[in-house]
């Protein structure tokens, strides 16, 4: 009986193409993981919480503090505002950096939160100074 082998080449792609298959997975699995991929430049920065990419932006673009995000992987922040982003990370310097530029902390998202509400919904204490927090 005459068995065949299977040619070294074949092994090494099919192994080749079984790591690609792991690593391209995890990529796609990370980009879902990350807010930033669905958020304008505006909104990421104020997400990670980097001042100084903040102040940057707003000093190149001071029409970004009303700009609404799309929907993002969570759908947490669906048009959203830069400062609806602030008030859930609860950093008081970007939710004041961001009224300073005209955010409007009365403004709703898509299903009708303000940036009170997000800020609720992520376990901060109200931080919107003169705002109807609830």
């Amino acid at each position: 009986m005459h068995r065949r082998r299977r040619s070294i080449p074949v092994l090494l792609v099919l192994a080749i193409l079984s790591v690609a298959a792991v690593l391209v997975g995890g990529l796609l699995v990370t980009m879902a993981r990350s807010r930033d991929l669905f958020m304008p430049p505006l909104h990421g920065a104020v997400w990670r919480e980097d001042m100084p990419a903040v102040v940057r932006l707003l000093a190149a673009d001071p029409a970004a503090v009303h700009a609404r995000a799309g929907t993002t992987a969570s759908g947490r922040f669906n048009g959203a505002t830069p400062l609806m982003v602030a008030a859930a990370t609860g950093n008081q310097a970007l939710v004041d950096l961001l009224l300073a530029h005209g955010a409007d902390p009365t403004d709703i998202d898509a299903i009708g939160h303000t940036a009170a509400d997000h800020a609720a919904f992520h376990g901060q204490t109200p931080i919107l100074p003169a705002s109807p927090l609830r």
